[in-house]
């Protein structure tokens, strides 16, 4: 799971750096339309003035640091940075230049180099449609051998200490479900599947003789989760949880030196991830560390085994402390800003960790921390944007409502500028994907200029079904429990009604995936309280959805949605279908979808608009299809919808009341 989060990360630097290009596009007089580039669809929009294209471009200098990868043998941090092709590179000092260590010949979704760098792992969706194939690339040759077959996936490989094996996640065009392969990159003919799963699986660590994998199933990606121990040479696999019917959450799993133990975080025995070890010849459970208000989100033994790095997720913020597993002393470094930590990495002799921290008023930064408790020195190493950019950075506050009817605790963050406003600000609620993914107090930079220049907050609610409240709480959408979230938005809805400083009549909904679908949903059964609603990639009927689901995904996402070949599921699905309740869609809506997207087809977004246009054909409707693009929309096309996405807004809900055509 921790590595499906990481190459998220990635993609998200990867957009960055087109846009940050695209703004040497942006032509020097401010006249005229700004011209919608090759490759989009669009129906029912309106032009994107060349101004709108001027007064943002300040903003497209902004882009998250490089992720952490790892550490030199002489202590020096890697990063890994994605432009037109994938680059590591190293800081010798802090805030210095980094110096590139290789820049990747091929194009790639992404590398994993072995522990001695001699060799990459590099994926290629060689079919376009997401099913990535697998190769391995020698730095000293410089050939690349292929692994797999065109139209088979593999994804999330991991080498074993020797460097002579990789396992990785694995589905053939006939595989229903996933399954876990292992190979010898060197000879691809020794092959062989290792283990096999109606549901989501992914291998996440080797011992350190190279005899074991442990191996996750997902039942479901929100706290349900099964871990395997799996003997690739003979074949021979254990369940480590007490049976199949006992899943949980886990993460951070990770061998003991001597094999004898593994290391992770489950909240098998509470609310929230504890740090765990399991003896393996007796398969005895012991909770080693455990923190009763918050998720243990990172876990990380030193390369000594002397101590643990901890991440808790309070509330969405990280709090970084370390963990002495001999004195079972705990150190908290608390000087850190209240943001979201990623790619947390040890150095080599153990003193110290990396890891970025992005955090909305600070933007994205790269820091060491010594583990020493006389000192725990912090250092900054890297800061995405410039000090001089700061001023344009917004306040972010954590904000908290009831819900309706059980009055159960909701979160959220609302980001706002630091100017002051001569009026009650216009709201944009945008909803996370995943549907377990969390919002955090980190920077979304397109919001920049809602912030600044439009006098708009931006509120990122995490409903019931989001991580990080509790294992109940991450539970608490699936199947018929899914109408809580609707529930969370009204109370949320209220929340902003009774706020002086918010104007409850200039509401628009947002979201990407299943965040779109979240929108799209609140819009139907709130539309005299929503004013518009931009939706990306969204499915638009659950049922239609899995029914169209992926092989290698549907049995996780049955888990969390309920299976739609049960007559009675069904039902229930169909209620919540946003076609069948297109005629509650009052309000101005905005549809943009990639064409090849195999993740969230293009027909979920079809058949939304055929519905609007039968049952509500007075309703404004934009809608922006990608021709060559896939769970979103890329590149320039992804930058224009932004615009266009901005012109919607200050229409329909800025000058609402001035028109509604």
């Amino acid at each position: 799971m921790r590595t499906a989060i990481k190459l998220i990360f990635c993609l998200a630097i990867f957009f960055a750096f087109q846009t940050k290009e695209l703004s040497a596009q942006v032509v020097n007089n401010a006249a005229g339309a700004f011209p919608a580039p090759d490759g989009l669809i669009l129906k029912g929009t309106a032009e994107v003035p060349m101004s709108l294209a001027k007064a943002t471009e300040r903003y497209n200098n902004y882009y998250q640091a490089s992720p952490v990868e790892g550490w030199t043998v002489d202590n020096k941090i890697i990063v890994k940075e994605y432009g037109k092709t994938a680059s590591l590179l190293t800081y010798r000092q802090p805030e210095g230049q980094p110096t590139s260590i290789l820049t990747f010949p091929l194009p790639a979704y992404d590398i994993y180099p072995s522990d001695d760098r001699k060799n990459y792992l590099y994926n290629q969706d060689t079919d376009g449609k997401l099913n990535y194939r697998m190769f391995v690339w020698n730095h000293e040759s410089k050939q690349s051998v292929a692994l797999t077959d065109i139209g088979t996936r593999s994804v999330q490989p991991i080498w074993s200490p020797s460097g002579k094996y990789v396992a990785y996640s694995f589905s053939a065009p006939d595989t229903k479900g996933m399954e876990i392969a292992w190979q010898n990159p060197f000879k691809p003919e020794e092959k062989r599947i290792v283990f096999s799963s109606p549901y989501m699986v992914q291998a996440v660590a080797w011992s350190k003789d190279d005899r074991f994998v442990a191996v996750e199933e997902y039942v479901n990606l929100a706290d349900m989760t099964r871990l395997w121990l799996i003997e690739p040479q003979t074949g021979k696999k254990t369940l480590l949880n007490k049976s199949e019917k006992d899943a949980f959450g886990i993460d951070d799993v990770q061998f003991s030196a001597d094999g004898k133990y593994v290391y992770l975080t489950s909240n098998r025995a509470g609310e929230f991830l504890s740090f765990e070890r399991i003896n393996l010849s007796t398969k005895e459970w012991t909770t080693v560390y455990k923190n009763e208000a918050a998720d243990i989100e990172i876990a990380r033994l030193s390369p000594d085994e002397s101590k643990a790095a901890f991440v808790f997720n309070d509330k969405g913020v990280s709090r970084l402390v370390f963990y002495d597993l001999k004195t079972r002393k705990l150190e908290s470094v608390s000087k850190l800003n209240p943001g979201a930590i990623t790619n947390l990495e040890w150095s080599p002799d153990s003193k110290q960790v990396a890891f970025n921290l992005d955090y909305a008023s600070e933007a994205s930064s790269i820091y060491t921390v010594a583990a020493d408790s006389s000192s725990l020195q912090i250092t900054r190493w890297a800061h995405e944007p410039n000090k001089d950019a700061d001023e344009n950075l917004p306040l972010v506050e954590r904000i908290e409502w009831q819900s309706k009817p059980d009055g159960k605790t909701i979160g959220g963050w609302m980001f706002k500028s630091k100017k002051s406003a001569a009026a009650p600000r216009a709201v944009i609620i945008e909803f996370h994907g995943g549907p377990s993914e969390q919002s955090r107090p980190v920077l979304n930079y397109n919001d920049l200029y809602y912030l600044n220049d439009l006098d708009t907050v931006v509120i990122y609610p995490n409903v019931r079904g989001s991580r990080g409240t509790g294992k109940s709480f991450s539970l608490g959408d699936n199947g018929e429990l899914r109408a809580n979230q609707l529930n969370d938005v009204a109370g949320l809805l209220d929340w902003i009604k009774k706020q002086p400083n918010l104007d409850s009549s200039r509401v628009m909904l947002r979201g990407f995936s299943y965040g779109g679908y979240l929108a799209l949903l609140a819009a139907s059964r709130f539309p005299d309280r929503i004013a518009a609603v931009s939706a990306q990639a969204a499915p638009t009927n659950l049922a239609t959805l899995q029914a169209n689901d992926p092989a290698w995904r549907v049995g996780t996402s049955r888990t969390e949605f309920g299976d739609e070949n049960n007559p009675k599921i069904k039902q229930g699905l169909e209620k919540i279908a946003v076609p069948n309740m297109a005629s509650n869609l009052k309000v101005p809506i905005l549809l943009a979808h990639g064409e090849l997207d195999t993740q969230v087809p293009a027909s979920e977004a079809r058949q939304l608009i055929a519905a609007v246009e039968k049952q509500s054909p007075n309703t404004p409707l934009w809608t922006v299809f990608g021709k060559p693009d896939k769970h979103g929309l890329g590149g320039v096309r992804s930058f224009y919808h932004s615009l266009l996405e901005t012109v919607f807004f200050e229409k329909y809900v800025l000058r609402r009341g001035e028109t509604n055509k």
